[in-house]
């Protein structure tokens, strides 16, 4: 939510204090608390508003108020409003929202590793691999469940079989080699879905 600290005659400093409020139902929070900001250089504050709970639908009134002085040098409040619905958002389960998983990155770039203990000096027995979910869009997803396995089976060490995706859609196994040399397919699956990919 903006307030403009500026008006036909006046334009508030940067740094006016710009005071939020609501008319009608209380159906909103403000974020800070206190329900105020500062202007910034284009005579703009702004602040933060959820709905105050599950229960708060409907419509209310935001209401900003500032001092400003006007051309004459006179203090005065000024006051601007907007009217706002709150109505009940569906979030979408992003188990179901997932159209694909992609293969994003490896550490190291080449995804190879030696074998278990013959690592040092650049040469890694253990590879981070990453994945991505996103939606039909393309968007990353958070809260998808990917299940890992590898093939053949027990041929090397997974850190975890299944995670959670993270704000980024990403989600990262770490697979650590044993003590024979093998060239192995490491599968990332949607859980409970038909969609996977593999490096």
């Amino acid at each position: 939510m903006s307030g403009y600290g500026q008006g036909q005659g006046w334009q508030s400093d940067p740094g006016t204090v710009v005071t939020f409020s609501q008319e009608g139902s209380a159906l909103l929070e403000f974020i800070p608390e206190s329900a105020t900001a500062l202007t910034n250089k284009d005579g703009v504050a702004e602040v933060d508003v959820k709905a105050k709970d599950a229960q708060a639908l409907g419509a209310t009134q935001i209401v900003a108020t500032v001092k400003v002085v006007d051309r004459t040098g006179q203090e005065r409040w000024q006051t601007g409003r907007q009217s706002v619905s709150v109505s009940p958002t569906v979030v979408a389960d992003p188990q179901a929202a997932a159209a694909a998983i992609n293969f994003s990155k490896a550490n190291p770039s080449d995804s190879s590793i030696v074998i278990a203990g013959s690592g040092g000096n650049g040469r890694s027995e253990t590879a981070l691999l990453t994945f991505t979910v996103v939606d039909g869009q393309g968007s990353p997803l958070k809260g998808v469940v990917v299940d890992f396995n590898v093939v053949p089976a027990g041929s090397v060490n997974l850190l975890t079989t299944q995670g959670t995706t993270n704000s980024a859609g990403e989600i990262t196994v770490s697979v650590s080699s044993k003590e024979n040399p093998v060239s192995v397919i490491v599968n990332a699956r949607v859980r409970e879905r038909n969609i996977s990919t593999q490096i």
